[in-house]
């Protein structure tokens, strides 16, 4: 097995375009499994953790892009300030272990049912967030009221797509997710109501 290490990312895209058959690995949580248990065998291995544009992030027009080989330890460590929904979330996933290997991107691109970390439900973001606006909620810092914290949840739960299997139904992941969604939601706003802070990006 090849074993290639790109440190741009016009040297990935040359690699991959060479070698379309070279398996992308980051963080490699799930395919050093795979390769374990001989589930799977590829010629050649692209080794992205060199490759500056996926392991960094940036502030951009008051917007932060996150790389996509960012481990869930930096995004803790580093972004716990600027993120820190995420970043209480990030500590949540898996073990030390884990978070000091597994990527964002990673997980969200080998979208297992039982992934640790999900992309976000924009119906429910945009929601939420007129609902913030329309009530002064961001400047009263008053209880969010259970209205909008249930709706929140229906629409977390409505942007979801499951699949039934071994570890449960498609009916229970949706209810679980609505009950996660309510539960962040208000652990969220508590924190934002108790710690002074402004709302993100300081709107």
């Amino acid at each position: 097995m090849d074993f290639l290490q790109p440190t741009s990312w016009a040297e990935a895209l040359a690699a991959r375009a060479a070698r379309p058959e070279a398996l992308p690995i980051a963080g490699g949580t799930d395919v050093m499994v795979e390769l374990n248990f001989d589930a799977r065998r590829p010629a050649a291995l692209l080794d992205l953790t060199g490759v500056p544009e996926l392991t960094g992030w940036a502030t951009e027009d008051g917007l932060i892009r996150l790389g996509a080989g960012v481990t869930y330890t930096r995004l803790i460590d580093e972004l716990g300030g600027l993120l820190p929904g995420l970043a209480m979330a990030a500590r949540t996933v898996g073990s030390p272990q884990i978070r000091n290997r597994g990527t964002v991107g990673g997980n969200l691109g080998a979208a297992s049912p039982a992934g640790d970390c999900h992309p976000p439900a924009e119906a429910a973001e945009r929601f939420l967030a007129g609902a913030l606006d329309e009530a002064g909620l961001w400047e009263s810092r008053a209880d969010l009221g259970d209205s909008i914290v249930r709706e929140f949840g229906e629409r977390v739960k409505a942007a979801a797509d499951p699949v039934d299997d071994v570890r449960g139904t498609a009916a229970y992941r949706r209810h679980g997710l609505a009950v996660m969604a309510r539960r962040t939601l208000t652990w969220a706003w508590d924190s934002y109501r108790g710690d002074g802070a402004g709302p993100p990006g300081g709107g």
